[in-house]
């Protein structure tokens, strides 16, 4: 079965982001060599005369500016990398490329065994947990895939019936899972219950997390 793309678009942009750090750090540095390659001396030296007194007379607010906003820049990059869990993806990425893809599967494949328990419960409890288990594995199977989007429900906007050929049925099934999790008093049937893990399963299938 085919499994979603690991590049999406949202991925894209935390790369950008990142890439974006990197290059207003180099290309200033690039900017000087520049200069410094091609010696434009007399437009240095007009530039120097133009701001020296501003600079002279304002230097400690220049500098306590510079440092206000480099503090700023660091804390966006910092949460904007925790938030879209972009280190740990990378390291799930690596960790396949290495042939070890299985260490980031083993949580959601016990977490999905643990969910066949539960439908052997009569207690409704139980139904709405398994359920609500389910959605959260399926957001886990989808982050190792590449989809780094904030929700489930935004990370299978990013996914086509090409790569999931139930993804209309799941999309029901996260809407009640999203339900439940506001509302934890949510009638739900045994029958209903295992038609939603049935879908969960078919998608995890298809995902290549379990075997049919």
């Amino acid at each position: 079965m085919p499994k979603p793309p690991p590049e999406p678009s949202g991925k894209n942009i935390s790369d950008l982001f990142v890439l974006g750090a990197v290059a207003s750090v180099i290309l200033p540095f690039l900017g000087v060599l520049f200069l410094w390659a091609f010696q434009p001396l007399e437009f240095l030296m007009s530039v120097r005369e133009f701001f020296a007194p501003f600079i002279e007379d304002n230097l400690i607010w220049l500098e306590l500016v510079a440092i206000i906003l480099s503090a700023i820049f660091i804390w966006a990059t910092v949460s904007m990398i925790i938030k879209t869990g972009y280190l740990e993806l990378k390291r799930e990425q690596f960790l396949d490329h290495l042939g070890e893809g299985k260490v980031s599967k083993r949580r959601p494949i016990r977490a999905w065994n643990q969910i066949q328990e539960r439908l052997l419960s009569e207690d409704q409890n139980d139904w709405r947990l398994s359920i609500l288990e389910a959605n959260k594995i399926l957001d886990e199977v989808l982050k190792m895939s590449g989809h780094i989007d904030p929700d489930t429900k935004q990370k299978l906007e990013n996914v086509s019936a090409d790569q999931l050929s139930n993804i209309e049925d799941v999309k029901v099934a996260t809407n009640i899972a999203y339900e439940i999790a506001k509302n934890p008093t949510y009638e739900i049937t045994i029958e209903k219950t295992q038609e939603l893990i049935e879908i969960y399963k078919k998608a995890f299938i298809e995902l290549n997390l379990i075997e049919d």
